[in-house]
């Protein structure tokens, strides 16, 4: 029977009949018909699914907004946008500022604002062998060394002459990336020879004084671009901070105090003329420009170069300062760009506006995820087809986890200090809870997770502002009475109002005189404890500000 079945003639008659079957019954019209039916009746199912998940996305975030809006809060960007100003008392609408506001915020930094060209302490082509010197460090002790910046300056320039034209002056050539800082033919006295170098910025810092004259600032920020809003003019400010530093410190080792006063002067307007942009990159950077200004502010009081008045007016301008203050506004500006931000995701699938940040549209949503530390999230080809096919209600649920994660957190204030073991649980337990996020939450929740990273870095802005505000009032004490005093509450009234408290736990800073004539000031720093005014170290020779103290410290003498 086998070997029958297994004949050809046989063969072709069992597959002849077996494919007539399938064909007769597939193309029938009662198979057409239950296909259509099937099919129409999936198409009904993920129409009504997605209308379904619409309706209740949408309903449920206009509810969450009533609710809102009823408590007083805003969820519109205009009430967070600075109204504009006259141009003639406008910082930002400074003849320095021409090139930049013209086409800047809407295609980016042209030739003449490439970093290159306008305040650039490390050139871009440093691939010359020549390592880079960096500014000092307060909370090690380590003041700048000049010396090292005369030496890199010099060895650059040698380094350049054999790629400049014939005849070609290298303090003269300003080509896209490359750059030329001016020497003397021998070397001289390092500050000297520093401040030549830098004098390649004369122009542009006369541009910014003039400019700091005028009383208010808004620079020209497309916010209607939401996420895609150019800030070409934050790193241009960071940068001149950058060389005010330096220029500080070349200056108070020649005697220059009154120079270095007006530069340092000219730092705090940089912090003042972003101060009321609604945005988180913006108050980092005025964080980064505050150190500038207080690492220059340290290198005076190291070297006892301030005089009395100009001490009284740093501690004048840094009294101005509540980091606290910023966090908390900070925290209310990023819920509505990380709303904005959600509110472009259809757009963005849909090819209306650019992918974030320049990513293909699919990638915005995986990178978003990798905040998150749960592994299930991080398929990156899931999260792609998630894109291209979730309803848009689901943006709308992830709104409310995105404001429903911010408001878990809260606000790190106590008056004018943290509490730091209570905000440090608060922390890793809000950690925790959106480390693992649903559905509706798997995107809104990253979008909060920054808060409690960012915050230890307000917090040590706020910290080290205070500090340098005592430091100031020591050292005005030193200037009249001949030396420190034995604790801080004697600097109240006669050197400070009011002595800072730390803003870790709202008690009084450490602080214990030396036996070299200096003294140690410091905070308990992220971990709320007394470390003896030691800093905390990484593996490698990098400060770890979330170990041991937040220190103000001398070199010694």
């Amino acid at each position: 029977m086998t070997n029958f079945l297994r004949s050809d003639p046989i063969r072709q008659w069992v597959t002849y009949r077996c494919l007539r079957w399938l064909l007769r019954t597939i193309f029938c019209w009662r198979t057409a018909r239950r296909v259509l039916l099937t099919t129409a009746t999936l198409a009904t199912l993920l129409a009504v699914f997605y209308a379904v998940e619409n309706w209740r996305g949408h309903h449920a975030w206009d509810q969450t907004k009533r609710d809102l809006e009823a408590q007083g809060e805003r969820l519109d960007l205009a009430a967070f946008i600075p109204p504009p100003i006259p141009d003639e008392q406008n910082f930002a609408m400074a003849p320095v500022w021409a090139g930049l506001n013209k086409e800047g915020f809407k295609t980016g930094l042209s030739q003449d604002y490439d970093g290159n060209h306008w305040f650039h302490l490390w050139p871009n082509s440093v691939q010359h062998g020549h390592g880079q010197p960096w500014l000092g460090d307060m909370q090690r002790g380590k003041r700048t060394d000049l010396a090292a910046w005369q030496k890199y300056y010099r060895g650059y320039y040698a380094a350049t002459l054999p790629l400049l034209p014939s005849g070609a002056e290298p303090a003269k050539i300003y080509e896209p990336g490359y750059d030329a800082f001016p020497i003397p033919p021998d070397a001289g006295i390092p500050a000297e020879d520093v401040l030549l170098a830098l004098g390649r910025f004369d122009h542009a810092l006369a541009g910014l004084r003039e400019a700091a004259r005028r009383p208010l600032a808004r620079f020209p920020i497309h916010y209607d671009d939401g996420s895609q809003a150019l800030l070409p003019h934050l790193g241009l400010l960071k940068m001149a901070g950058d060389v005010l530093s330096l220029r500080v410190v070349a200056e108070l080792e020649l005697s220059r105090s009154d120079a270095a006063f007006e530069d340092v002067k000219l730092g705090f307007r940089l912090m003042e003329a972003i101060e009321a942009e609604p945005l988180l990159i913006s108050h980092l950077v005025r964080r980064s420009i505050c150190k500038l200004v207080l690492l220059a502010i340290w290198e005076g009081t190291a070297q006892h170069r301030w005089t009395d008045a100009q001490l009284a007016g740093f501690e004048r301008e840094l009294q101005k300062l509540d980091f606290l203050a910023e966090f908390d506004a900070t925290r209310t500006d990023e819920r509505i760009f990380s709303l904005i931000f959600l509110s472009e995701m259809p757009a963005i699938r849909s090819g209306q506006k650019p992918p974030f940040s320049g990513l293909r549209a699919e990638d915005t949503f995986s990178t978003f995820i990798g905040m998150t530390e749960a592994k299930w999230l991080r398929d990156s080809k899931f999260w792609a087809w998630t894109f291209r096919l979730a309803p848009s209600g689901l943006f709308e649920r992830n709104k409310i986890a995105c404001v429903t994660a911010f408001q878990r957190l809260g606000s790190p204030r106590h008056d004018d200090f943290v509490a730091i073991e209570d905000w440090r649980r608060r922390c890793e337990t809000f950690l925790t809870e959106t480390s693992e996020p649903t559905l509706g939450s798997f995107l809104g929740a990253p979008l909060a997770r920054w808060q409690p990273e960012i915050s230890r870095m307000f917090f040590e802005a706020e910290a080290q502002v205070r500090l340098a505000r005592i430091a100031c009032g020591l050292e005005r004490c030193r200037l009249a009475e001949g030396g420190y005093p034995p604790q801080l509450e004697d600097l109240s009234p006669r050197f400070l109002a009011t002595v800072p408290r730390d803003v870790i736990d709202g008690g009084a800073f450490k602080y214990r005189r030396t036996d070299d004539g200096r003294f140690v000031l410091y905070s308990l720093g992220w971990n709320g404890q007394d470390d003896g005014g030691e800093t905390g170290h990484t593996k490698h020779p990098w400060l770890d500000p979330k170990a041991g103290d937040w220190v103000w410290k001398y070199p010694a003498e």
